[in-house]
């Protein structure tokens, strides 16, 4: 992690917040309005991307198949720990 930079760890948990902030209000376990502010550029892009139809439903896809377990667990944690009942 660099000087006055946020770790990568994090900005991937701001992106997959992001990402399920993203979805309808029907398919989507909470709402982060402040996801994004968090993302660097790059990601904040990919998030952009997730909005347009067909990105939407595969890039998480991507995701879950490049690193099982981190998107879903971190939309989990936030569903269950940290969201308001």
């Amino acid at each position: 992690m660099k000087q006055g930079r946020a770790s990568r760890t994090a900005e991937y948990v701001a992106l997959f917040r992001a990402l399920e902030s993203s979805l309808p209000p029907a398919r989507r376990m909470f709402e982060d309005r402040l996801a994004t502010a968090f993302l660097s550029p790059r990601l904040a892009l990919v998030a952009w991307l997730a909005g347009l139809p067909g990105v939407r439903d595969l890039l998480p896809r991507i995701i879950d198949h490049r690193w099982p377990g981190a998107r879903t667990s971190a939309v989990a944690r936030t569903r269950f720990i940290d969201s308001p009942a």
